[in-house]
């Protein structure tokens, strides 16, 4: 089962829903991953993996949000951060609140889940939060 997750105010601005305001939600259902990956041109677990940019954090809210309106553009996305982060402390400490909650959404997908196959030898396919910090620049993509 894949649940939504609810941003606050502070990350991404209410939404307007039949005259009220509505917080926004995170989903990353298969049409949301699919849509990462034919954005990125790169499987999802390799897609996470090559993170590390303003680019790739608005792409993920921006998939996270197709499910709110399928006329959402990634520049929309970031319309939407950019004026959330106005009323931060820092870019930095909003950022990375912004990426703790993309996170626990990502994790929200069975997709993402343990199996608990761990003792068979099997990499555990939990997104852990470094998997979207800063790449390396020493690796080419």
């Amino acid at each position: 089962m894949i649940e939504a997750t609810t941003v606050p105010a502070h990350l991404l601005p209410a939404r307007r829903y039949r005259k009220r305001e509505q917080l926004r939600t995170l989903f990353f259902d298969l049409n949301a991953i699919s849509d990462i990956e034919r954005t990125t041109g790169r499987p999802i677990d390799r897609a996470l993996t090559q993170g590390g940019t303003f680019a790739s954090l608005r792409m993920l809210v921006w998939a996270g949000l197709l499910h709110e309106s399928q006329d959402l553009t990634e520049r929309d996305a970031g319309d939407l951060m950019q004026e959330a982060s106005q009323s931060a402390d820092s870019i930095a400490e909003y950022l990375e609140a912004l990426n703790a909650v993309t996170l626990t959404a990502l994790r929200n997908n069975e997709l993402f889940q343990e199996t608990g196959d761990e003792d068979e030898g099997e990499e555990d396919p939990t997104l852990k939060k470094d998997q979207l910090g800063p790449s390396d620049s020493s690796s080419k993509t």
